[in-house]
């Protein structure tokens, strides 16, 4: 069984996180926010925010600790993570001359199936810090939407409440 597998059969995503899933993808996932606006009647501020390299801001110990804490991944499993994440190496390579080897201590493999799953899980967190503000929000992947809604008579009171947020 897969990771993705695994994941969707034990619900461990968050609804809000579409990455992986059979019929989402970042249109779906705006297409979320605005259906949802208009069929209510409200007014939506939106945030867009994708992060630049994102694989590569992946911190290690960080990942392992999420893999455990929220994940329940332990023993044998979290064993193979480590592994697989610890003693990796980096050399660069400009007009036929190369680097030294220099030790990877953040990122997460790029073209792995298992790197774009652990960097969901790692940023899985951007749920907490939105829920505790009141922002509504939706992930795909590195791809994170905050939004708050109000109805069209309140829009001054959202536009301070926002404000407050942001500054």
């Amino acid at each position: 069984m897969s990771v993705t597998q695994s994941n969707r059969l034990h619900r461990l995503f968050l609804d809000r996180q579409s990455s992986y899933r059979r019929g989402h993808s970042t249109e779906t996932a705006v297409l979320c926010v605005i259906v949802h606006a208009i069929d209510e009647q409200r007014i939506t501020g939106l945030v867009m925010l994708d992060l630049s390299a994102a694989f590569n801001t992946v911190e290690h110990s960080i990942l392992l600790s999420v893999l455990e804490r929220r994940f329940g991944v332990c023993d044998t499993t979290l064993s193979w993570f480590t592994s697989y994440l610890s003693g990796r190496t980096q050399t660069f390579h400009v007009n036929g001359t190369s680097s030294d080897q220099l030790p990877v201590s953040c990122s997460v493999p790029q073209g792995s199936s298992a790197g774009p799953v652990e960097f969901i899980a790692y940023t899985e967190d951007v749920s907490e810090v939105s829920n505790r503000h009141g922002v509504q929000h939706h992930l795909y992947a590195d791809d994170k939407q905050a939004y708050v809604d109000t109805p069209v008579s309140d829009v001054p009171t959202a536009l301070c409440h926002t404000t407050k947020l942001y500054l």
